[in-house]
């Protein structure tokens, strides 16, 4: 009898399972990555500079891509609030099904809001800048005659108490000395490199000047077609994920441009209005260099928590050169003024923007300040609002899977969870129980179980026991009614 083709043929190959399958793909991307991050590591020299040439490339769209990030709301308010009402007066319909009349007003908003962005460098070069480099040319120039003010301020002020002012001649005198010594060693040998210096300035201010008037172009298209590049990127998404995958990560990106631009325009926002404030105030109390001082608290206010400190704290000691006492009154009046903003008017303009405690603040300030610094003092905040988000909705996620509340307040006084039940701290009886009979805290402590509990054990050890010799039961009644196999007896060696 011929014999069939598999047992012509010898053996059948195995096939992989997909099990095997998987496992060996997910053997290779391990080592893939590994060699990966050693590439990465061994170069990361040569990468980051190769990176930093990209970005230098690049730096026009860069300047662009944030000038329209942070004026789009100034763009939607010349939309929703001002041409979209006076179209539908005339009776123009401007809505996404007449492009026409949709490009129409797209191109009066964004002629709006690049007048805006000019009219706001005009004032700020026009008016503020000039004084501010007069103040600090003031500032520079009479230096000594400001050393002498504070000198003489102290002695009048530390007659009666002549050790402390000893001290402070001393202190003053040893400072002057170095600053004497800087001049000499490190100012004066500097002359020389400063024609390089001062070109190599010169280029680099050039260079950045051209850079944001590209970016200001860049911006235009920008802003022209943020509607059509937001349409391409969710295209993208749901065409490489899931719909359910696709639909979170476009949620999430909607989360992520709220808060940063919530926080951003509100704190630029903030601070604009923080700083004509404080010009007006100190200008009527006779401040020396408002301008200066008032752009100094505004600026630094853009940072949360520490600028409003740090602005303070410039500002007093520039004053306290010219005007020991108008230094206390202008310390006084920013106390008073940041409570101001961040009582009444910071909550009423960024509200609870990014849904951080004081701490996380704090944290993401001085995290981000450290990596990037003065950037990350700005956008740390914003940045790690969103991660913080990210961690919080999935450990809610997981928590609703095991079937825990997902709220803050019951895990406040939790004690331990037993059978899913969430028992509370407060109760003195169950406080220093565990599920764990044998803990080390237990044998530590010489812990017992309350009566409550130990009644709860014996149960669920009474019924694991049955489960188990009822288990035992049907495998041996199984195993007598199955009958025996023998096994086949070999024919080898006949033919």
């Amino acid at each position: 009898m011929a014999k069939s083709g598999p047992e012509r043929g010898g053996k059948l190959k195995k096939k992989l399972s997909r099990k095997q399958i998987t496992w060996g793909l997910t053997i290779f991307l391990a080592g893939a990555a590994i060699l990966l991050v050693y590439f990465i590591l061994s170069r990361i020299t040569v990468i980051l500079g190769t990176t930093g040439k990209i970005l230098q490339g690049l730096s026009s769209v860069l300047y662009g891509i944030v000038i329209a990030y942070v004026f789009t709301p100034v763009l939607n308010f010349f939309e929703l609030k001002l041409l979209k009402p006076l179209f539908k007066k005339l009776n123009v319909d401007v809505s996404a099904n007449n492009p026409r009349g949709f490009r129409r007003m797209r191109r009066i908003s964004v002629a709006l809001t690049i007048c805006f962005i000019i009219g706001i460098l005009f004032a700020f070069f026009r008016f503020v800048g000039p004084q501010v480099v007069s103040s600090i040319q003031t500032i520079v120039s009479n230096f000594s005659v400001y050393v002498d003010n504070i000198q003489n301020f102290l002695s009048e002020h530390l007659k009666n108490n002549p050790e402390l002012a000893n001290g402070i001649d001393s202190f003053m005198q040893s400072s002057e000395a170095r600053i004497d010594e800087f001049m000499e060693k490190t100012v004066n040998p500097a002359i020389s490199t400063a024609i390089t210096r001062i070109s190599k300035s010169i280029i680099s201010i050039v260079r950045n000047v051209f850079n944001f008037t590209v970016g200001l172009i860049v911006s235009v298209y920008l802003f022209y077609s943020k509607d059509k590049l937001a349409g391409q990127f969710k295209q993208i998404i749901y065409a490489l994920f899931k719909e359910e995958t696709a639909n979170e990560i476009v949620s999430e990106c909607r989360y992520i441009h709220r808060v940063f631009v919530g926080f951003l325009t509100g704190k630029i926002l903030d601070s604009i209005i923080i700083g004509i404030l404080c010009f007006i105030c100190i200008k009527f109390i006779g401040t020396p260099f408002p301008v200066l001082i008032s752009f100094i608290i505004g600026v630094t206010n853009i940072i949360p928590f520490f600028g409003p400190y740090i602005g303070g704290i410039i500002g007093s000691l520039i004053v306290f050169m010219v005007d020991p006492l108008q230094a206390l009154y202008f310390l006084i009046f920013v106390i008073v003024l940041q409570q101001f903003d961040g009582n009444i008017l910071g909550p009423l303009i960024l509200g609870d923007s990014t849904g951080l405690s004081s701490f996380w603040v704090i944290f993401a300030i001085m995290f981000f300040g450290a990596m990037f610094g003065v950037a990350g003092w700005v956008i740390g905040v914003p940045a790690f609002a969103v991660a913080y988000d990210l961690i919080r909705r999935k450990i809610h996620s997981t928590l609703e899977k095991k079937k825990y509340p997902s709220d803050l307040s019951p895990y406040m006084d939790l004690a331990y969870i037993e059978n899913g039940e969430l028992l509370p701290h407060s109760d003195e009886n169950i406080k220093y129980n565990a599920q764990q009979p044998g803990s080390n805290w237990k044998r530590l402590l010489h812990i017992k179980d309350s009566k409550a509990a130990q009644k709860a054990k014996a149960i669920a050890g009474k019924l694991q026991n049955d489960q188990k010799s009822s288990q035992a039961q049907k495998t041996a009644v199984a195993d007598a009614e199955s009958p025996e196999v023998l096994p086949e007896k070999t024919t080898e060696g006949k033919k």
